[in-house]
């Protein structure tokens, strides 16, 4: 099955997970995992479009190579059902797209409040393009990220670029990347999230603009382990109607 809304699914799925306070909103923050920890991120995502619904179980394993730097992947399962024009439903289902990120703090303040950081992102083409799982292409992308707290609030600044299909060169496919997040401690506990990012094509594009809205909550069962909801949607063409996210971070 060769499915239409294989870019904004892939959107989706392969976006960067970031590190352990802001997981697993989509913008990413500042900070790394500590040097010699591992951090392992999980979870379930439930997307919804008019004649399509997609699941996908991602693991991201992230290790912190240095105070300053760390490196990621993600991988996992995906269970893809389209419903034609002739009104029956098709299913797809197999390996998501294999994606390899790293992160490096570049700049802070004395006093930590603001940081800077840079994202390298790598996406193989592992998923399935005939059944609509993937692009099949490789892509590259980098994200500049920035990250302020004051007090129990942090805010989060996301600008990158994304050239997919690197491999056959132009930029048809490639798109601009940029976000906005917010997090609240509520109390010792309990965390509300929230963030709305978007895709924007670049000048070579022939897509439109894809812009996400999630908001959700994260609960400190342990000092090294996160359970977090999140509940989204989005505007534009073939974007999801509704999203939804439940997983946890375990950092050792």
């Amino acid at each position: 099955m060769r499915s239409s809304l294989v870019l904004p699914t892939t959107f989706l799925l392969t976006a960067g997970l970031p590190a352990l306070a802001v997981f697993p909103l989509v913008v990413d923050d500042a900070d790394t995992v500590a040097a010699g920890h591992l951090q392992l991120n999980a979870g379930w995502q439930f997307t919804d479009f008019t004649r399509a619904s997609h699941h996908a179980l991602a693991v991201n394993p992230m290790l912190g190579l240095a105070p300053r730097g760390e490196l990621g992947a993600t991988f996992g399962g995906q269970w893809l059902a389209e419903k034609g024009d002739d009104g029956t439903t098709a299913h797809a289902s197999g390996l998501t797209d294999l994606s390899l990120a790293t992160k490096w703090r570049l700049w802070q303040t004395a006093s930590e409040r603001f940081r800077v950081a840079a994202r390298l992102d790598l996406k193989l083409p592992t998923a399935s393009e005939a059944d609509g799982l993937g692009t099949g292409h490789a892509d590259l992308g980098g994200v500049v990220i920035a990250t302020g707290t004051w007090g129990r609030t942090s805010l989060d600044w996301n600008f990158g670029y994304a050239a997919n299909a690197i491999a056959e060169g132009g930029a048809t496919d490639d798109f601009w990347f940029v976000g906005q997040a917010v997090r609240h401690e509520l109390t010792p506990r309990w965390t509300l999230l929230g963030e709305v990012y978007a895709f924007v094509p670049s000048a070579g594009g022939d897509t439109e603009t894809h812009v996400f809205f999630n908001g959700g909550a994260q609960f400190k069962v342990r000092e090294n382990l996160l359970i977090s909801a999140l509940l989204g949607s989005a505007a534009g063409s073939e974007s999801p109607n509704f999203t939804s996210f439940l997983g946890f971070t375990w950092e050792f």
